[in-house]
């Protein structure tokens, strides 16, 4: 996988309606059905939105705050709440920047691993730092001064986080939907 991949469900169908953005706010997570409501800021659509956020509503594990996602679905009035985008599959999107990788990898969800040693880590494995450890996680070792405990806490991180969509990804080839995906990935 190179960069300018990302981890997801679907490829990008023309015509389908999607909402591109970063988390701003979990409003509600279901962790029984995984009905979610998510605020996010509005980074790309092809829809006739211009406004900066929106709520998007779907069947999502917890989504990780500020990482960006890609939402497939249709717009919707709430007679209670307003316009809203009913997502009916979503992808998340990887860094594509040595900066967007730097950010990712010292973020909260890597114990242990702070900007400089997420800079070493791109300086040594580059821009596509998140694949080639999801790869090939040997690589890890040609980090400098990369203590070996912190090593495998980020292996296993990233695992974590990449697992649900390539299970999602996997059982979608077999004619699985999102919602159902997401209940055979909970009971594993």
């Amino acid at each position: 996988m190179d960069k300018q991949e990302s981890l997801g469900l679907f490829e990008e169908e023309s015509g389908e309606l999607f909402m591109k953005g970063s988390i701003m706010q979990t409003i509600f997570h279901n962790p029984d059905n995984l009905f979610s409501v998510v605020r996010i800021e509005v980074k790309d659509t092809n829809t006739n939105w211009d406004e900066r956020d929106i709520i998007v509503t779907g069947i999502f594990p917890k989504l990780q705050e500020q990482e960006v996602y890609t939402f497939y679905g249709t717009m919707q009035e709430h007679s209670k709440f307003g316009q809203q985008f009913k997502a009916e599959k979503f992808r998340k999107e990887m860094p594509q920047t040595r900066q967007g990788v730097v950010a990712y990898l010292s973020g909260e969800i890597f114990k242990g691993v702070g900007k400089k040693t997420a800079e070493n880590i791109v300086e040594v494995l580059g821009e596509d730092a998140i694949s080639i450890i999801l790869s090939d996680p040997d690589r890890l070792a040609e980090v400098p001064k990369l203590p070996k405990n912190t090593a495998e806490s980020l292996l296993t991180t990233l695992r974590e986080n990449q697992g649900l969509e390539h299970v999602m990804v996997g059982l979608n080839e077999y004619g699985f939907g999102p919602q159902l995906s997401m209940k055979i990935f909970s009971s594993l």
